[in-house]
C-alpha cells in the first residue's frame, strides 16, 4: 500500500468517526433502550430520489446520456411491473381461488360478474408488460445494431435480464393461479348467462346490441387471461434476430443456472425457466443445452414446487405444461423422464423434508440464540467508539441475521405450500417444528427491532463504506482508462459511463441511483480490458451488498409474513396445545406475530370484497387463542384454586403433586404481555381475572352459604397469582327473607306440585307440612330475593320456567293425543256442532258431567283416587302454578325499581346527562361523554322496568304457540272441548279439599288452587281457542242446571212433609249452592287471569 491510499484510507476513517459523533449529538434526546411493540412508531431508512431520471443521467456525452436514461427508466418499468402483479393482481387471484369457494350459494356469473373489472385490469397489466418487454428488447437490439449509439457494447446487461424475469415469473404465477376450478367455474358460467341474453334479449333491461363490445371485450380476455396463456402472450414477440442479444441472454442463464446448483434458490430457478421461455421463442428455436441444464437443475432440487418471495409457490410442472412447444420435442422427452422420476420420489422427498425441517428447528434455536447474543453484544458499544473494522464486522453481522430468517422463512413457506399443494399430511413433530421456526423468526425480528436505531447507524454506514469502496475501484479503473495514450470511441463511452456511475454512487443511496450505477457499469463491463476479473467479481459483491443493506428493512419484513399461513389455521391449534403442555408460555406471542402479519399481504384486498375473510381470520385466531390457552388456563388455575381450599378445609380431596399442580405453575401465561392478534390486543391475566370475577360472583349467588370458600380462593388467587378480581359485594339477607327464588328455581317442579295460587292475593301456600306451619310465598319475600341475588335473576328463573312447561306441554300432547280422548272430542265436537240450535248455543251440564264419570271408568291411578282426568287436571295445574310465579316475580320486580325510583329524579321532565353536558358545554372528554352515556342507559332500564315494559308472558305464548300451532300438533285444537267436564272435576275437587278442611283432615285440605284457571287460561291463548270455548257458552249451562235443581229441589220440599226428608232436602239444597259458588269463582278466575294474557 503507498504513502496515498493509506492517506485516503485514514482520511475515510476520519469521515466516519465524525459521522458518528454527529449521530450520537442527534439522538442524546431520546430515551433509553425500549422493546417496540407491534403497531408503534420505528425508524426507517426509505431514501427517495428528488431528482429527475434526465437530470441524473445527463452527462456531456449525451448518446451515452441517452442509453443511460432509457435502460433506467425500462428497469424502474419493471420493478413497478413486478410489484403491482405481486401486491395487486397475484393477491386478488388467490383470494379469489381460495376465498369464494365457501360461498357456494351465490352464482358464480354474479361473483364472477362483481370481479369482472380485477379481470379486465389484469388484461391491461398483462398488455402492458408485453409492450415494455417489447421495448427492452428492440432497445436492447438497437444497442447491439450496426448503428449502435455507444461503442462499448452491451454484453454483460444482467441487471436487465434479472428484472425481466422478474416479471416473467409474476406473469407465470398468475397463470398457475388463473386456471383454478373456481375462477374457471364462474367464468363458463358467466359465458353461459352472456350467450342467454345474447339468444333472448327481450330479458334484458337495455338493448343487447351495445353489448357486442363487451362480447369482443370477454372472448380477448378469455384468449389471452382466462385460458392461462399470459406468459405465451408477452414472449411472442415479432423482432429481429440478434446474435449478440440472444448470447448475452444464454451466458446470464448459463451463469444463473451455476448458481442455482450451488445454492439451491428456487426463486432464481424460477426467473431460468422463464428466460430460457423467453430465449427459445423470441430465437424461433430451442436451445437444447440450456433446456437440458435446466432439468438437471430441476431434478437436482427434487420437487414441482419452490418457494419464493411471492404469495404463492411457483409450479415448474405447470409451467412446463404451459410452454412445453418452445422447448422441443427432445425437451419434452426428457421432462418426461425427470418428472416421471420425481412424481417417483415425491413421498419420500416430503419425508426429507419434514426430517429436515425437524433437524433446522432443532439447530435453528441454537443459531437464534447466537445471533441475539451477538447482535446485543455488538449494539451495546457506543456508536461513537465504533471503528472500521468494527462497522465491517456489524454490517457482515445484521446480513447474515437476514439470510438465516430468511432462510427459515422460505423453508416453512416451502413445507406448508408442499402439503398443501399435494394433499399431504403434516406429523405433529413437524407441525412443532413450524412453530419453533416462526418462534426463532420473530424473536430475530424482535431484536432487530429492539436494537432499530443502532441497525439503522450500522445499515447507514454500510451503505458509506461500501460506496467508498466500489468508488475506490472505480476511481483505479478510471485511472487506467485515462492513462491509455490511445484515443478511441470506445475509451469515451466507457468513461463517460464510468464518471457516470461514480456520481449516482457518491450521493445518497437511493434506488435509482444504484440501478443507474450498475447499468452503467454494466456496461463497461462490456468493453475489454475496463475492469479485471478480481475487481469485476469484487464491484458485483459491493452492489449486491449495497442493494441487500437498502432493502434490509423490506427483506427483514418479507421474512416475516408468510403468506401460507394466512389459510392454514388449524397447525396453530396443535402448536399452541404443546405450548400449553409445556408450560412455554413466551411461544405464544412470536407465534401471533407472525400469524397476524400474514394476513397484511392480503389487507390491500379489503376494499375488494375480501374484508369479510380477514374477519373470519381474526375471528378464528381469537377462537383458537380462547380454546387452548385462555380456556384451559383459566379452568386449570380454579381447579388448582379449589383443591388448594378444599384441602386446607380438611376435604378429602385427591393427593396433589406439590410440584405439578401448584396454582403457581400457570403463572408464566399471567405475566405474558398482552397477546396482537392483528389489530387489536388480549390480556391473558385480565381474561382470567373476569373469569374468575364471574365464577365467584355467579357461584356465590347461587350458593350463598359458599361465600367463604369462594372468598378465601380470591385471597388466594391475589396472593399467589397476584390476580384482582372484582368483590362480589353481594347485599345481606332480612329477617323476613322467605323462601328464596333460587330454591324455588332450581326446583321448580316440586314447588307446583306442593303450593297452592291464590289469585286474589297473589300468594303461594304450602299444601301440607310436617312443621306447625304451612310456609308462604309472596311479593314481598320475592323483592328480598330480587335484592340479594340482583335484577339479572329474572330472566335466569323465566328461562329456567320455560324449560319446565316444555316437559308439562310434552305430557298435555300425550293425554289429547290418546286414542279414546280424542274420539270422544271429536264426537262431542259433532254432537254440539248438529245440535247447537237445540241446545241453545250451550253445551250440556250432564253431558260434562257424564264424560268425566266416562273417563274415571277407564281405571284409576295407582293410588286407587285419583283418575286420568284428575292428573290432567293437575297437570294444568302445575302449569298455572309456574306461570303465577312469573307473573310474580314481574310484579315483584317492578315494586324493587319502585323501590329505586325514589332516587331517580323526573325522568321524563329533566334532560338526559349527554345532553346536559352539550349545553354547558364541558369538554368532550371520551370518558366522561361515556360515563354519561352509561347513567342515561341505566336510567332508561330501571324506567322501563318500572313502566313493565318486561312483557314474559307474551314471550312465553309467542314461543309455545309457534311450536303447539303447528300441523304437526292439530290433535290440541279440540282441546276447548274437554274444559266443561275438566271445569267439573275441578269443582269436585275444590269442593271436597274445602270440606276436609271444614273437618280439619289436613290431608289435602286447601283454600284454594288458582293455579288451574291461569294455566287453562295460558293454554287457551296459546291455541287460540278463546273463541271456541266462548261458543260453548259453559256458564251460562251451568247457571241453567244449577236453577232446574234449585227449582226441582224446591218443588220436592214443598211436597214432603217429613223431617228428615226435609233435611236431606236442605242438604241438597246447599250442596247445590257450594256447587254454584265454586263454579262461578272458576269462571271468575278464567276471566281474570284471561287479562292477563292479552295485556301481556
Amino acid at each position: 500500500m503507498d504513502h496515498t491510499q493509506a492517506a485516503r484510507k485514514a482520511q475515510a476513517e476520519n469521515l466516519i468517526h465524525r459521522f458518528g459523533e454527529f449521530l450520537e449529538e442527534k439522538f442524546a434526546e431520546s430515551s433509553s433502550k425500549q422493546t417496540y411493540a407491534e403497531g408503534e412508531i420505528s425508524l426507517r431508512l426509505n431514501q427517495r430520489e428528488e431528482i429527475d431520471l434526465d437530470l441524473l443521467t445527463h452527462t456531456d456525452n449525451k448518446p451515452v446520456g441517452k442509453v443511460a436514461l432509457t435502460l433506467l427508466s425500462l428497469l424502474l418499468e419493471l420493478e413497478a411491473l413486478a410489484s403491482e402483479g405481486r401486491s395487486t393482481f397475484l393477491i386478488s387471484l388467490l383470494n379469489y381461488s381460495k376465498l369464494e369457494q365457501s360461498n357456494q350459494l351465490e352464482d358464480g356469473a354474479v361473483r364472477i360478474s362483481r370481479y369482472l373489472w380485477e379481470l379486465q385490469e389484469l388484461h391491461c397489466y398483462v398488455e402492458h408488460c408485453r409492450d415494455v418487454i417489447e421495448n427492452v428488447l428492440h432497445q436492447l437490439q438497437g444497442l447491439n445494431s450496426k448503428t449502435q449509439p455507444i461503442k462499448s457494447g452491451t454484453s454483460k446487461l444482467g441487471i436487465v435480464w434479472n428484472k425481466l424475469s422478474e416479471v416473467l415469473v409474476v406473469i407465470s404465477s398468475l397463470d398457475d393461479v388463473v386456471q383454478r376450478n373456481n375462477l374457471q367455474r364462474d367464468w363458463l358460467s358467466y359465458k353461459k348467462m352472456v350467450k342467454k341474453l345474447r339468444s333472448s334479449p327481450e330479458n334484458t333491461a337495455q338493448d343487447f346490441e351495445n353489448g357486442k363490445g363487451l362480447e369482443k371485450a370477454l372472448l380477448t380476455m378469455e384468449d389471452q387471461v382466462l385460458k392461462s396463456n399470459m406468459l405465451n402472450f408477452v414472449t411472442l414477440h415479432k423482432i429481429d434476430h440478434n446474435k449478440a442479444v440472444l448470447d448475452d441472454l444464454s451466458q446470464y442463464i448459463q451463469t444463473s443456472l451455476s448458481r442455482v446448483e450451488g445454492s439451491g434458490r428456487g426463486r432464481t430457478f424460477c426467473q431460468c425457466a422463464c428466460l430460457i421461455a423467453l430465449l427459445c421463442t423470441v430465437s424461433k428455436q430451442d436451445d437444447r443445452k440450456l433446456v437440458y441444464k435446466l432439468l438437471e437443475v430441476y431434478k437436482k432440487i427434487g420437487t414441482h414446487l419452490m418457494a419464493q418471495d411471492d404469495v404463492v409457490p411457483w409450479n415448474f410442472k405447470v409451467f412446463w405444461e404451459k410452454c412445453s412447444a418452445c422447448f422441443g420435442e427432445a425437451g419434452a422427452a426428457q421432462f418426461i423422464k425427470v418428472s416421471g422420476l420425481i412424481d417417483s420420489q415425491q413421498s419420500q422427498w416430503f419425508t426429507s423434508k419434514l426430517s429436515a425441517i425437524a433437524a433446522l428447528a432443532r439447530s435453528a434455536q441454537s443459531t437464534t440464540d447466537q445471533h441475539v447474543i451477538g447482535l446485543v453484544e455488538r449494539m451495546e458499544k457506543p456508536k461513537a467508539e465504533w471503528n472500521l473494522p468494527d462497522i465491517v464486522d456489524r454490517v457482515d453481522f445484521i446480513l447474515s441475521v437476514l439470510d438465516t430468517g430468511r432462510m427459515m422463512a422460505d423453508e416453512v413457506e416451502s413445507v406448508l405450500a408442499t402439503c398443501a399443494e399435494c394433499d399431504k399430511p403434516m406429523t405433529s413433530s413437524s407441525i412443532l417444528s413450524v412453530g419453533f421456526l416462526i418462534c426463532s423468526l420473530e424473536r430475530i425480528h424482535q431484536v432487530l427491532v429492539t436494537y432499530e436505531e443502532e441497525v439503522n447507524c450500522v445499515i447507514e454506514r454500510g451503505i458509506q463504506h461500501t460506496q467508498f469502496l466500489v468508488l475506490n475501484l472505480l476511481e483505479n479503473t478510471v485511472k487506467a482508462v485515462v492513462s491509455e495514450k490511445r484515443y478511441s470511441e470506445i475509451k469515451l463511452d466507457t468513461l463517460a459511463f464510468l464518471q457516470l456511475a461514480q456520481r449516482s454512487l457518491q450521493g445518497a443511496s437511493s434506488g435509482e441511483r444504484r440501478l443507474l450505477g450498475r447499468v452503467c457499469l454494466e456496461l463497461t463491463a462490456s468493453a475489454r480490458g475496463v475492469h479485471k476479473e478480481s475487481d469485476w467479481r469484487t464491484i458485483c459483491q459491493l452492489l449486491d451488498k449495497l442493494e441487500k443493506l437498502q432493502h434490509f428493512w423490506d427483506s427483514l419484513q418479507l421474512s416475516q409474513q408468510i403468506p401460507e399461513l394466512f389459510w392454514q389455521t388449524d397447525i396453530l391449534g396443535v402448536i399452541l396445545e404443546d405450548v400449553y403442555e409445556s408450560r412455554a408460555a413466551d411461544r405464544i406471542a412470536p407465534l401471533f406475530k407472525i400469524w397476524s402479519r400474514s394476513s397484511r399481504v392480503f389487507c390491500s384486498q379489503s376494499e375488494s370484497g375480501f374484508g369479510n375473510s380477514l374477519e373470519k381470520f381474526k375471528l378464528r385466531l381469537k377462537e383458537i387463542l380462547e380454546d387452548r390457552i385462555i380456556d384451559q388456563v383459566c379452568t386449570g388455575i380454579e381447579t388448582q384454586l379449589r383443591l388448594t381450599v378444599h384441602d386446607r378445609a380438611g376435604i378429602q380431596v385427591d393427593s396433589m403433586n406439590p410440584f405439578s399442580n401448584l396454582p403457581t405453575r400457570l403463572q408464566p401465561f399471567l405475566d405474558q404481555e398482552s397477546i396482537p392478534i392483528a389489530d387489536v390486543c388480549i390480556s391473558i391475566r385480565q381474561r382470567v381475572e373476569d373469569y374468575l370475577s364471574n365464577v365467584f360472583y355467579n357461584l356465590t349467588t347461587v350458593s350463598l352459604y359458599n361465600g367463604a370458600t369462594y372468598a378465601e380462593m380470591r385471597h388466594l388467587a391475589a396472593t399467589r397469582l397476584n390476580l384482582e378480581t372484582v368483590e362480589d359485594q353481594l347485599p345481606c339477607q332480612t329477617l323476613e327473607q322467605g323462601l328464596d327464588v333460587l330454591q324455588v328455581m332450581r326446583n321448580i317442579t316440586a314447588f307446583t306440585q306442593s303450593y297452592s295460587y291464590n289469585m286474589n292475593s297473589q300468594l303461594f301456600v304450602e299444601n301440607s307440612s310436617n312443621n306447625k306451619h304451612l310456609n308462604t310465598l309472596h311479593i314481598r319475600h320475592l323483592v328480598n330475593s330480587i335484592r340479594t341475588h340482583g335484577v339479572g335473576v329474572l330472566n335466569t328463573t323465566v328461562n329456567f320456567t320455560y324449560q319446565f312447561l316444555k316437559k308439562k306441554f310434552s305430557i298435555f300432547s300425550e293425554f289429547l293425543f290418546d286414542e279414546y280422548i280424542k274420539s270422544r272430542l271429536l264426537k262431542d265436537q259433532v254432537y254440539f256442532t248438529e245440535n247447537k240450535k237445540t241446545l241453545d248455543q250451550k253445551y250440556p251440564f250432564q253431558r260434562a258431567v257424564k264424560f268425566d264419570r266416562s273417563i274415571r271408568k277407564l281405571g284409576l291411578m295407582p293410588d286407587g283416587v285419583t283418575s286420568y282426568l284428575d292428573r290432567f287436571r293437575v297437570l294444568i295445574t302445575h302449569v298455572g302454578n309456574a306461570l303465577a310465579f312469573v307473573h310474580m316475580l314481574k310484579s315483584a320486580g317492578t315494586l324493587h325499581c319502585a323501590d329505586m325510583m325514589q332516587y331517580i329524579p323526573d325522568h321524563d321532565v329533566l334532560p338526559m346527562f349527554g345532553e346536559l353536558m352539550e349545553s354547558v358545554g364541558l369538554p368532550a372528554d371520551p370518558e366522561v361523554v361515556e360515563a354519561a352515556r352509561l347513567a342515561d342507559e341505566h336510567l332508561d332500564s330501571v324506567v322501563d322496568c318500572f313502566r313493565n315494559k318486561n312483557a314474559y308472558f307474551r314471550l312465553l305464548v309467542k314461543v309455545f304457540s309457534e311450536q303447539l300451532g303447528s300441523s304437526a300438533q292439530g290433535h290440541l285444537a279440540n282441546f276447548w272441548l274437554i274444559l266443561p267436564p275438566l271445569f267439573v272435576n275441578f269443582a269436585e275437587h275444590m269442593m271436597v279439599s274445602k270440606d276436609k278442611l271444614n273437618k280439619n283432615n289436613i290431608e289435602g285440605a286447601r283454600i284454594s288452587d288458582d293455579g288451574f284457571p291461569i294455566g287453562v287460561a295460558f293454554c287457551l291463548e296459546v291455541l287460540d281457542s278463546w273463541n271456541k270455548f266462548d261458543s260453548l257458552h259453559w256458564i251460562n249451562s251451568v247457571d241453567d242446571f244449577i236453577d232446574s235443581e234449585r227449582e226441582r229441589v224446591n218443588a220436592q220440599k214443598q211436597g214432603e212433609k217429613e223431617d228428615k226428608l226435609q233435611d236431606t232436602l236442605n242438604l241438597t239444597r246447599r250442596r247445590l249452592e257450594n256447587t254454584h259458588k265454586e263454579f262461578q269463582l272458576l269462571h271468575f278466575n278464567v276471566s281474570s287471569a284471561r287479562v292477563f294474557f292479552q295485556d301481556g
